[in-house]
């Protein structure tokens, strides 16, 4: 049965968050290499992307972990409210991975397979303790629980490592990250506010806030950190 549940919430999560970043990564891919060779356009470049994409995708998870029973009920019916538990963790996960995942790519495309390589290997040893927790405590949220500290984990290993080599600022993301984050929580506060009083009125009404929430967040972040888009936008309209 938990396996049952964890593959529904992954069809719900992972696996579209999945596609769209393997999506970015082979449109922006052929871009990375056309910055490999300018270290200091090279260092504001990758500060900005991170940035942009933290804006672009954290939010979104924030309107999306207190709407996921809303969304499991939708797709599947009643009786999956642990699969709707599950995927909230997971999509949280994959807030941080997509991040993660394509700053490495960049990171690989200037050469910096140093850099990159130990981080597999957290992933690989936080995935596998996870996986060992969960077997002998026989719960899935140890399971869960651990991605989400393993890619947290790495991606501020990450972060360091890049730092120190001069790939990206440090303290300009360190400094942006916490905004996002705390908008991000806000936002989500918000978005399980309104699910909660909206429970009685009707599931179209509730999608038609989560709606509004999601544009009127990235609307308002693209407007307030310009630069960090146009470093994104800049990236996936080259060719």
């Amino acid at each position: 049965d938990t396996l049952g549940f964890w593959n529904r919430a992954s069809v719900v999560t992972t696996v579209p968050a999945g596609m769209a970043q393997s999506s970015v990564q082979a449109v922006i891919y052929p871009s990375f290499r056309d910055h490999a060779s300018d270290p200091p356009t090279t260092r504001i470049i990758w500060s900005r992307f991170a940035v942009g994409l933290s804006i672009l995708v954290w939010p979104v998870v924030g309107v999306l972990v207190p709407s996921m029973g809303v969304i499991t009920r939708v797709l599947f019916g009643a009786g999956w409210d642990q699969s709707a538990q599950m995927a909230q963790w997971m999509i949280a996960s994959a807030g941080v991975a997509f991040v993660y995942t394509l700053l490495s790519a960049g990171q690989e495309s200037a050469g910096l397979f140093r850099q990159v390589y130990p981080l597999t290997s957290i992933l690989v040893v936080g995935s596998t303790a996870s996986a060992l927790l969960a077997v002998a405590s026989g719960s899935w949220v140890a399971v869960a629980a651990g991605l989400l500290l393993t890619y947290v984990v790495a991606h501020a290993v990450q972060l360091v490592r890049a730092g120190r080599s001069g790939f990206v600022d440090l303290a300009y993301i360190l400094r942006r990250y916490v905004l996002v984050l705390l908008a991000s929580v806000t936002i989500g506060g918000f978005t399980w506010g309104l699910l909660r009083l909206s429970s009685g009125i009707g599931l179209e009404l509730v999608f038609v806030v989560m709606l509004l929430l999601l544009t009127a967040c990235v609307s308002l972040f693209t407007v307030w950190r310009s630069a960090d888009l146009r470093a994104v936008v800049g990236m996936l309209s080259h060719r």
